[in-house]
């Protein structure tokens, strides 16, 4: 995987610390979603699964408390992957959409209380504000 990606989107470690996650818009060749196997002792990273599927311009990601369920926004929707899977295709096959709404999701984060909160534009947007995943944990 190249070190210098001129638009990357976000990264995480899970929760676990045994997983990190990283989103490369389309708008890079080295476009895709990418769950690596993450050291925390030692910092090695390995690979582990990928999805690149084109015309998705993921950017925000984040972990569920519990470090099996994994969320992407990309675009307009916001998709669950089973990290558990310990195969590439499983892990495509349990891509799940949880919500369609308007353009613009962006950055996801979990707090404190085991909720994942998502960005929306705020600058020049009525629709601006923050979206919330109440059960992160749970599927669908």
């Amino acid at each position: 995987f190249p070190v210098t990606i001129s638009r990357p989107g976000q990264m995480k470690v899970s929760p676990n610390h045994k997983l990190l996650s990283f989103t490369v818009p389309t708008s890079s060749i080295y476009y895709g979603f990418y769950v690596f196997n993450f050291d925390n002792t030692t910092g090695l990273i390995t690979d582990r699964l990928t999805d690149r599927t084109s015309g998705e311009n993921q950017y925000g990601t984040e972990f569920s408390p519990d470090s099996k369920v994994l969320y992407k926004c990309s675009g307009s929707r916001i998709y669950q992957y089973d990290v558990t899977t310990t195969s590439n295709s499983d892990f495509i096959v349990s891509k799940t959409t949880i919500i369609s709404s308007t353009n613009g999701l962006l950055s996801m984060q979990l707090a404190p209380n085991g909720k994942i909160y998502i960005t929306r534009p705020i600058i020049n947007s009525p629709n601006g504000r923050i979206g919330v995943i109440n059960n992160p944990n749970n599927w669908g």
